[in-house]
């Protein structure tokens, strides 16, 4: 799986309670490099190789977050928009 600019990978678990995003790090220098946001009860971010991230996706349906699905990363957007003016 491959994560394209613009988009990010969303995995909840059923229960709805937290939430893991995984994006590419806005800097087209480090362009191997993504960001994984977790968000619930405390808000946690840490960064991961992108060859690595069949074997996160693999982790996270066994920790049981079993719904994933690609969409627009709306911040990132919002972020670049801010960087031009």
């Amino acid at each position: 799986m491959k994560i394209d600019y613009g988009k990010k990978i969303v995995a909840n678990r059923p229960s709805g309670k937290s939430r893991i995003e995984i994006s590419r790090h806005p800097n087209s220098i480090m362009d191997n490099i993504l960001i994984v946001n977790r968000i619930g009860k405390e808000k946690e971010s840490s960064w991961m190789i992108e060859k690595d991230l069949e074997t996160w996706l693999n982790y996270l349906k066994a920790e049981g977050f079993t719904k994933t699905k690609i969409v627009q990363d709306v911040e990132t957007s919002k972020k670049n928009i801010k960087k031009k003016r």
